[in-house]
């Protein structure tokens, strides 16, 4: 990018973007590392996010959203199963029950930072059971960008716990040191 207007004066405005991306930069790069960065930049590159926009930001709007179609899909599906199919009170209270648990086990990770479950794999029953209504393709790319933006985090514990009771002591206390060391 030329700073330089045309009458060879620097464009204030373009020095500032840049001094400010690098300041950013630089925080991300401090709190997480560059490996952070790369992250940062893969991220908003693939979603448009200008800087000023902070990951904060950004992961209460997917909140926001993700609340929002939940609760829209929730309403419409005891609406219609009511109007159309003659549900009653305890079983629309119990769908909801059951479709709030089986959207917690494709969204909560488990002490390896995998879900429980995925969604593909309930597509690929529902498909099995009434035609493939629904594109099992299309809910893979959806999972493998979700997985792509997360860190796939281990609970430490846990972890050290299965070590021992598998039998990797060695193991355990190998990663106890590194731990211990790395702070």
């Amino acid at each position: 990018m030329n700073m330089k207007r045309s009458n060879g004066m620097v464009d204030q405005k373009a020095h500032k973007f840049r001094m400010d991306g690098m300041a950013m930069a630089l925080r991300i790069v401090e709190e997480r590392g560059v490996e952070g960065l790369r992250e940062e930049v893969k991220t908003r590159n693939a979603m448009f996010i200008p800087l000023e926009v902070t990951r904060k930001s950004v992961e209460d709007l997917n909140d926001f959203l993700g609340n929002r179609i939940l609760n829209t899909y929730r309403t419409e599906m005891l609406f219609t199963l009511n109007q159309k199919f003659g549900f009653g009170p305890k079983r629309l209270l119990k769908f909801y029950e059951e479709f709030g648990h089986t959207v917690d086990m494709i969204q909560c990770l488990d002490p390896f930072g995998k879900p429980y479950e995925k969604m593909s794999e309930h597509a690929e029953i529902v498909n099995q059971k009434i035609g493939n209504i629904l594109d099992v393709d299309e809910i893979k790319r959806i999972e493998k960008e979700n997985a792509e933006g997360k860190k796939r985090l281990i609970e430490y514990e846990y972890l050290l716990d299965f070590l021992h009771r598998k039998g990797f002591d060695e193991a355990a206390e190998c990663l106890k040191t590194a731990a211990e060391w790395e702070g």
